[in-house]
């Protein structure tokens, strides 16, 4: 029985010493996914070099199916005409779009019911046109336009704590917390709170009601515009200038939101350490690491004036008030960052 039990644990230990191994190996493998929370006792992550980037194409909005044999933008255009009220036009336009959504019909209808919309006072549709006009080759003023016009819309539409048809109006029952609600709707808590002028998130009470925007909201980035805008089912919530990296060191591709830090702790290429409550640390007071590997992130500055230029190690730089918003948009894991040229 001894020599039986004996080489059980040595049976145990052995699995247990792979275990470790592997795990070890596979974190080496990994490498640094950001910086780690503040005054955690770990490596600096490896510096950010041009050769360690990943340079592909990504696109704003996931490519359309292609259509059904035998349809064309011209059948669904005189669908679209023939339609009787604004509202049956509206259905045979998102059927042309999502078919031929870079087609000239589709931009003609696009502008037509922009202007049905308007006079209707139809804020949703209205809004939902107007985005749909975007990243498609337009001239930078009438996009500028275009934006001002979505950015005075989402004001009411999910800004404020009226009801809208990108959300609902939540009751809190017994035992509900924000983070809990927020969690169910694939939004943050801090989202919640800024929209419903909450001064503090965990004061809520049984009976009142709440703002809630379906999510999860995500995150496009135009490296050569200096730009970033969220995205809310690919149209337009806001737009944000930031800073880039350096010799195209910001990759490209798709990425999602990995973690997110308050106060983070800098981690230099050089061993270099800055702390949370260091005035020098480049990080500014948010993070929002994403997936790849490698360390990189979107996060604030301790140098405004950098905003608008290639200056970082492959980072995106906001400014503190702005990636206090973007902040309170994302979820981990859920909410997508596309970067492209």
């Amino acid at each position: 029985m001894g020599k039986f039990v004996a080489g059980v644990l040595v049976a145990v230990l052995i699995m247990v010493g792979a275990f470790l191994g592997y795990n070890a190996w596979k974190r080496a493998q990994e490498g640094s996914a950001g910086p780690p929370a503040a005054n955690a006792p770990q490596p600096p992550p490896p510096p950010v070099t041009l050769a360690s980037t990943t340079r592909t194409a990504a696109d704003p909005v996931t490519p359309p199916p292609p259509p059904p044999p035998g349809v064309t933008a011209a059948g669904l255009m005189a669908d679209y005409t023939r339609a009787r009220d604004r509202l049956e036009r509206q259905a045979a336009y998102e059927k042309l779009a999502a078919a031929f959504p870079a087609s000239a019909e589709a931009a003609r209808a696009r502008e037509a019911l922009a202007r049905e919309h308007r006079e209707a006072a139809d804020a949703w549709h209205l809004r939902n046109v107007l985005s749909d006009m975007l990243w498609r080759g337009l001239s930078e003023t009438r996009e500028t336009e275009i934006k001002r016009e979505l950015v005075d819309l989402n004001k009411d539409l999910i800004f404020s704590p009226r009801k809208s048809p990108d959300g609902e109006i939540y009751t809190i029952r017994p035992g509900d917390a924000v983070e809990k609600i927020a969690r169910h709707y694939k939004i943050t808590g801090g989202f919640v709170g800024r929209i419903n002028r909450l001064k503090d998130v965990a004061k809520i009470r049984f009976g009142d009601t709440l703002k809630v925007v379906n999510g999860p909201f995500d995150v496009l980035v135009e490296v050569g515009k200096y730009r970033l805008t969220v995205l809310l089912r690919g149209r337009f919530v806001k737009e944000y200038r930031i800073g880039v990296g350096k010799d195209e060191s910001t990759p490209l591709g798709r990425f999602t939101v990995k973690d997110k830090l308050v106060n983070p702790t800098w981690y230099g290429p050089d061993g270099e350490v800055k702390s949370a409550d260091d005035p020098q640390n480049p990080l500014g007071e948010r993070w929002i690491g994403i997936t790849g590997g490698r360390g990189y992130g979107i996060h604030g500055t301790i140098e405004p004036e950098s905003i608008g230029t290639a200056c970082s190690r492959g980072c995106i730089r906001m400014l503190e008030k702005d990636i206090d918003e973007v902040y309170d948009f994302v979820v981990p894991e859920l909410s997508r960052v596309t970067m492209v040229e």
